[in-house]
């Protein structure tokens, strides 16, 4: 099969994971960039109810039987939307300010176009090197986790079950076993691809380098918006080799791979909801988007509850603290109290409800060696080498992404605006170093989570690492960019772009751009190398 003949299955797939999650986000007023780059995540928690559903009633899973139940979703969440607002009109508060989400500022005409120029440089950057690795759309992968995600597959379209409650079973030596199946339940529909390993690995690819990049725009542009960064950070995506390619080539757990691609979405629709004002039908809408979307992380691997946590847990503290104590001061200490109590009681008990499942006590159970020093590790961090067998990629052209990462950070440290990034990144590189060290550390039992397995937690530093790379070359080329537009004559910027002033509001774009496109094409021949190894 030629990579021609799949390209008509890629855009669906493409269509697929965009597409339907989107559409419900829209009907609960989760819009614009925000709604398209969470859609992957909301995509994926329909994939994981729908499955579990059609199990229960006797249901087919198949391609006609998923978009059915996409219409049918979608519509749901406009009667849901519509019911929302009729209530609101009853009760008269549909004309009160703070009504609507506060999502980022729209693309102008400029933006969008730059974006869209980022988002396929992006789909280049990552797909080249994963295409020339699989050589073949049907060539399966022989890496030891790909051969029972390819089973799996072929079981689903057989079996005609997709549901994570036992789906996998036969694989199993049968029961109703856990397993995360929403990878495979698309993969198993994939329209036009009827060989397997055509499915699985151009599934690969749409994660790879559509969904990825889009969730990594959205959540630099609801993270650290306004600015040229979300335009940037696309690019900046697929700099690194740890995420996408490691994952999804050489160490081969896809539907892990699956929960890292829509998370960044999920944050940003997680941001959405906690900057909503605490009115009851703003606030029910966006907490419904932001919760469907992390449960959609949940849904492609369990493991992704802790990589949320891990990366947004003390930032969702730190803002909901804020706003309790503003309710406090407001005097409104009962019903602080009241929420304060019904959380704690929450956790409490999904804590215990998680903690007895057989899956999870095998996860954190798992025994892997690790190192004598945390050195090793730490340099291939740095020069963002694979963390896994005997790969020696990378190199010290990568210090050039860590430099505007550390930029980033100190942005954000002075500007004292999206600090969580900083922590973000530094909690996750240590859980890398946890994983990879001496096994003898108190602390290495944190990283069971993700099998104790560094390769698997680094893709969790990438996703701050790209955003505050993105701010560090926004910072970087600020000054450059204002050079410019102050001493380039007019009429010079008029004849560049053949329009009035079209030169001078394209400098802020183009410059830093410019800067990423040239730290990409110095630090990208180690994603390449590595996905042709792999």
């Amino acid at each position: 099969m030629s990579w021609w003949a799949a390209l008509p299955g890629a855009l669906a797939l493409a269509v697929i994971w965009v597409v339907p999650g989107w559409a419900v986000l829209r009907a609960a007023g989760v819009r614009g960039l925000t709604g398209l780059g969470a859609g992957p995540a909301t995509t994926s928690a329909l994939v994981g109810l729908l499955a579990v559903a059609y199990d229960a009633v006797g249901l087919r899973w198949s391609l006609a039987s998923m978009l059915a139940g996409f219409v049918v979703s979608v519509a749901v969440a406009t009667i849901a939307a519509w019911t929302l607002r009729g209530a609101a009109r009853a009760l008269r508060t549909h004309t009160r300010p703070g009504m609507e989400l506060p999502l980022p500022p729209p693309l102008g005409r400029t933006e969008a176009a730059a974006l869209a120029a980022a988002l396929a440089v992006a789909v280049v950057l990552i797909a080249g090197p994963m295409v020339a690795g699989m050589g073949a759309p049907d060539r399966p992968e022989q890496a030891w986790d790909a051969v029972f995600h390819l089973n799996a597959v072929a079981l689903v379209r057989d079996g005609g079950n997709a549901s994570t409650l036992g789906a996998l079973g036969p694989l199993y030596g049968g029961g109703s076993p856990y397993y995360p199946t929403v990878w495979h339940a698309v993969a198993a529909v994939a329209p036009g691809l009827t060989a397997v390993p055509a499915a699985a690995n151009v599934q690969n690819l749409v994660l790879a380098a559509v969904v990825w990049p889009l969730g990594m725009a959205t959540l630099t542009r609801a993270a650290v918006r306004p600015g040229t960064a979300s335009l940037l950070a696309p690019v900046l995506a697929a700099a690194f080799v740890a995420f996408p390619t490691v994952v999804f080539t050489v160490l081969a757990p896809w539907p892990f791979g699956l929960s890292v691609a829509v998370l960044p979405g999920a944050l940003a629709a997680l941001l959405v909801a906690l900057r909503t004002p605490w009115r009851w039908r703003p606030k029910t809408a966006a907490a419904a988007g932001g919760l469907l979307t992390l449960g959609g992380v949940v849904a492609a691997h369990g493991s992704g509850a802790f990589s949320a946590v891990a990366l947004a847990g003390l930032m969702v503290l730190v803002v909901l603290g804020r706003q309790a104590r503003h309710w406090w001061q407001a005097g409104r200490a009962p019903v602080i109290v009241a929420a304060a109590a019904i959380g704690v009681a929450l956790l409490i008990a999904a804590a215990a409800a998680v903690g007895g499942l057989p899956a999870l006590r095998g996860t954190l159970g798992f025994e892997r060696a690790g190192a004598e020093s945390y050195r090793p590790a730490l340099g291939k961090i740095l020069r963002d080498a694979p963390l896994v067998y005997s790969y020696d990629g990378g190199g010290r052209t990568h210090l050039i992404v860590i430099a505007l990462v550390v930029v980033g950070a100190i942005a954000c440290l002075v500007r004292r605006r999206s600090r969580w990034l900083v922590v973000a990144w530094i909690g996750a590189v240590l859980l890398v170093l946890l994983a990879a060290g001496p096994e003898e550390h108190p602390l290495r039992p944190l990283t069971g989570f993700w099998y104790t397995q560094a390769a698997r937690i680094a893709p969790l530093a990438v996703i701050p690492a790209v955003v505050l790379a993105a701010l560090g070359a926004e910072a970087v080329t600020t000054p450059v960019a204002g050079w410019l537009r102050r001493h380039v004559p007019l009429r010079r910027r008029a004849v560049l772009l053949r329009r009035p002033g079209g030169w001078a509001s394209a400098v802020p774009l183009v410059v830093p751009l410019a800067l990423v496109l040239a730290v990409v094409a110095a630090t990208g021949g180690g994603c390449a190398g590595t996905s042709r190894n792999g």
